[in-house]
This record gives structure tokens, sequence and C-alpha cells, in this order.
């Protein structure tokens, strides 16, 4: 098997773990598992219709704030500013 393969399969098992119960629950107890499938679903939505604009302000606080002011505010010496910062960035 491809060497690319391979790291993809490793990469994604618990993925395919998962799927592999979700595709078991909905054949062996249809209700179940097709609520699973619903809930997954609902799950994947909200994450899609979420992770965008987290994705653009990422990008612009990496563009309006230098490297060098987000490690003097969040490194290891920053103490209860960097986590404040963390905190409220994180809300």
């Amino acid at each position: 098997m491809n060497q690319k393969i391979k790291g993809l399969l490793k990469r994604y098992r618990f993925f395919f773990v998962l799927a592999a119960v979700n595709l078991t629950l909905l054949f062996a107890f249809p209700d179940i598992g097709r609520r699973s499938f619903e809930i997954t679903g609902s799950s994947i939505l909200e994450m899609l219709s979420v992770l965008p604009p987290i994705f653009i302000l990422l990008g612009l606080m990496d563009v309006w704030i230098k490297r060098d002011t987000m490690i003097r505010l969040m490194g290891e010496k920053s103490g209860i500013t960097g986590i404040l910062i963390a905190f409220f960035l994180g809300s």
C-alpha cells in the first residue's frame, strides 16, 4: 500500500472507527442509528457555520497584530495578562 495512503488511514482512523460504529448502529438498531446520523450531521453543520468566521478573525489578527507583540503579551512570561487575553479571545 502506498505510504501516503497509510498515513491518511492512520491519521483519520478515529473518524473511520466512528463511521463504522454509526453504520453498525444504523443496521443493528435503525432508530438509534438514524438519530446518531442526525446528530452527527447537525454537529457538522454547526461546526461549518462557526469555523469560517474564526479563521477569518485569526487571519485578521495575524495581519493587524505583530508576532512579537503577541509573543510578548501571551508568551511564557506574560503571567495573568496572557491568561486573560487567551480567555477573552477564546470567548
